[in-house]
């Protein structure tokens, strides 16, 4: 075991030092450990197998967040149910309209699964009408 006073070799430099006294474990001096470290920030100048920009195998461009999906377009996520609803009737959607799931299956984006509402009230009154007749995802007539 090391104990205080014991020397040792500078991660960086090479340079001996002397535990207990200054930046103990890896590194003879401040300018060392920042040296060091600049290598990979945030790392302790340990490698990684990703180099900044690089994605992962796994990548696939999306997340999910509350059981939706979301996919990157630009530097932000959007609701792919949004994107999907926005393509079908070929405009923005408002911050107030709602895309409800009929089946209620939030990664079920197909067209035919999704119905555009109006406002969030809507949607509430409509989704607890549904509750009430025991079938949870039942489509109220001229709900849209």
């Amino acid at each position: 075991m090391i104990s205080r006073g014991d020397k040792g070799l500078c991660q960086r430099c090479g340079g001996t030092f002397i535990y207990g006294y200054y930046y103990a474990k890896r590194y003879c001096s401040k300018s060392c450990e920042l040296q060091g470290n600049k290598r990979n920030p945030g790392t302790n100048g340990v490698a990684t197998r990703f180099q900044k920009g690089s994605k992962p195998s796994n990548y696939k461009g999306w997340k999910l967040s509350s059981g939706y999906k979301y996919i990157r377009v630009g530097n932000t996520y959007v609701a792919e149910h949004r994107l999907v609803m926005e393509k079908h009737i070929n405009r923005k959607l408002t911050k107030t309209e709602v895309i409800h799931h009929l089946n209620g299956d939030k990664l079920d984006n197909r067209i035919e699964n999704l119905q555009l509402m109006k406002n969030q009230a809507l949607h509430v009154s409509t989704y607890h009408k549904s509750c009430e007749s025991g079938k949870r995802y039942k489509t109220v007539k001229g709900a849209s």
